[in-house]
This record gives C-alpha cells, structure tokens and sequence, in this order.
C-alpha cells in the first residue's frame, strides 16, 4: 500500500483524467475510464483493509495490554502468596527449634533428677539404717532395765521393722503433701523414670508432711533444689523437692500436715510446684498408693 502511494503521488492526480481524454475514439475512452474505476476500486478496497488491519492491530494491543496487567497482577499475588508460604515455613521452623530446644532441656532436666535420685535413694537407705539402728539401741537400753523375760522377748525382735510395722507405718495418718492438681504423674516421662508425682502450686504455698517421721536431710540437691527428706519409719521416705524455703532441719520430729517448706522453683524445673516421692529401702514407690 505504501508503494501504491508513492506512485500515485508521482503521477499526480490529473494521471487518471488525461489517459482517458488522449483516447482516440469514445470506445477506447470508456475502456480507459472502465480500467481507471477498476484500479479507483482496487486502491479503495485495499485502503479500507488497511484500515481494518490497523484497527483491528490497535485492538489487539489494547487486549494484549489488559492481559499483561492482569498476569503481572497475578505474578505479584504468586509473589506475595510465596512470601507468606516462606513466612509460615520459617515460623514453623522456629517453633519446631523452639519445641526441640524445649524438650532437649527437659531430657537435661531429667538426666540430672535421674542421677539425684540415686542419692536421694541412698539418702533414704541410710536414714532408714540410721533409724533402725537407734531403735536396736532403745531396744538394748531397755531390756537391760526390764526384767529377765522381758528381756529375752525384746532380745529376739529384729533390729530392722518387720513387714507388719511397715504396713502400720503407711497405712494410715497420711495427708497430701500440698495442695493443687497432679501435672505429672509417676512412671517413665521423656523414656526415663519419674519416680513421683508433681504437684502445681504458686510460690510460697505451704509444703506439709505426708505422715508422722524424723527429718532425716533438708538442704539443696542439684536438681532437685531445695529438699526435705522425712524417715517414717520401716524403711519408708518422703522426699519434698524443689521448696522456695525450708522451714525444717535435720533430726526435727514433724506430725502428718505439719507445714515443712514452701512450694517453690529451685533447682532444674519449668515452673513452680512440689516434686514429691515415696522411698521405700530406697526404691521408688507411687505416691498414689499412700496418699488419700
């Protein structure tokens, strides 16, 4: 179309007119006239289907435009879409490393209560060694007071309290050692043993022996912080853990719900509350089994 232009710009306008008119006869002009209205027609027709092509090229463009808006539209939400997803992703990470940095300290936790415990163990043997050796002596001093028969009788009792007097001694006048909910119950927590219950309670909330006894220790144990160990007899040892103060020293003859300590956070634990244990020669037992 362009090299149709240029031709017809340098025939001129007059080109068309005065080819017909130098016809030699009205014949060949009408030919002539006929031949210039075919080639009118043909320019005409091809003008307007360049006009069609530009229009409908504008069209496109347009169309072309609004689809590119809306894919950047929808790149930028996929940007923002992923930037979230890496958000949440990353949040997750640091709680799952917060959680595992959590249950990590736990397990610590537990190590070093595990390697405690064996001292409280041995704590509680050794009192009851101790307990069980003053009442040998008592026994001595006063059957060398009594009469013969009596003597002979006091004589043939075992230094160390028979299954009966252990029966006795836990059977009854004991008390829960603190009052609020059980959060940890005895038996294996984190795959090792938790050898006693845990009870929840504020800071400074009153600590009472569990049953009649003899302090046998009060003092701090590494893990489990402040601690009280009271020697029921027959072998049988409590053991109160983790106190914010001890109102109780060693040798001290403490009635069931005599006030003992106060409920505290010492030594390796995640908040406050009394980690209590029944002993008995030292092993273990579920306090559930002595407490009301």
């Amino acid at each position: 179309m362009s090299g149709r232009a240029v031709s017809l710009y340098k025939q001129g306008s007059t080109a068309p007119l005065a080819s017909i008119l130098a016809s030699d006869d009205p014949a060949e002009a009408l030919r002539r006239s006929a031949v210039v209205d075919a080639v009118n027609r043909v320019d005409r027709e091809s003008f307007e289907q360049v006009v069609i092509t530009q229009t409908a090229i504008a069209a496109q463009r347009r169309q072309l435009a609004v689809e590119q808006e809306s894919l950047e539209r929808v790149a930028e939400q996929r940007r923002e879409i992923a930037a979230q997803a890496e958000a949440v992703r990353n949040d997750r990470a640091l709680r799952l490393a917060a959680t595992s940095d959590q249950v990590q300290d736990l397990v610590a936790q537990e190590s070093h209560l595990e390697a405690e415990s064996r001292e409280i163990a041995a704590l509680a043997r050794r009192a009851s060694r101790e307990a069980a050796a003053s009442r040998a002596a008592e026994a001595a001093q006063a059957a060398q007071a009594a009469q013969a028969a009596q003597a002979a009788a006091s004589s043939a009792q075992p230094a160390v309290a028979s299954a009966a007097t252990q029966d006795k001694a836990v059977g009854g006048g004991w008390t829960w050692p603190a009052g609020g909910p059980v959060t940890s119950e005895f038996g294996y927590r984190w795959g090792r043993a938790h050898e006693g219950i845990d009870i929840g309670a504020p800071t400074g909330a009153p600590i009472w022996a569990a049953a009649a006894g003899t302090v046998s220790y009060a003092g701090s144990m590494g893990g489990y912080g402040n601690i009280v160990l009271v020697d029921h007899g027959g072998g049988v040892v409590t053991a109160y853990a983790h106190q914010s103060a001890i109102l109780v020293g060693a040798g001290t003859s403490v009635g069931a719900g005599q006030q003992i300590g106060r409920v505290g956070s010492t030594g390796n634990v995640t908040g406050p509350h009394l980690h209590f244990e029944v002993r008995v020669g030292g092993s273990a037992r579920n306090p559930r089994g002595y407490l009301p």
